[in-house]
């Protein structure tokens, strides 16, 4: 934490600040908010003022938290999307991995039977000379 001097409107604060250049820009939207204000409605007090300022920041703040979230939202769903797609993908190449052992299991059987009759008869063949 750095320690950091700001003004606002025209008093001085002092903060403790993490992130001292987003303090700064944080000050600075605050001030340029409050100088919109006071143009608009010059009759308002400076804590009225800060008062508008804070509250139009809050619905920023709100706003980007429901965007976030909906974005959030929207992230799992593709995440369940993609990951049931994958696992439908992976349950589909097993059948066809499946399919495939047994179209060959059954080709080889063809051809050891064929081998068999062939033997078979090569062996009739051979009793009968």
């Amino acid at each position: 934490m750095q320690s950091l001097k700001v003004r606002i409107l025209s008093e001085e604060y002092a903060f403790r600040a993490e992130n001292p250049e987003l303090t700064r820009a944080a000050v600075e939207e605050v001030n340029r908010l409050i100088g919109e204000y006071r143009q608009k409605i010059s009759d308002y007090s400076p804590v009225r003022l800060a008062v508008l300022a804070a509250t139009s920041l809050a619905e920023k703040v709100l706003e980007h938290e429901q965007r976030l979230n909906a974005i959030q939202e929207e992230l799992e769903r593709l995440n369940r999307y993609v990951t049931t797609s994958i696992e439908e993908n992976r349950s589909e190449s097993r059948k066809q991995d499946e399919q495939i052992r047994l179209a060959e299991s059954e080709a080889d059987l063809a051809s050891a039977m064929q081998r068999a009759e062939q033997d078979a008869s090569a062996a009739d063949q051979s009793e009968q000379a």
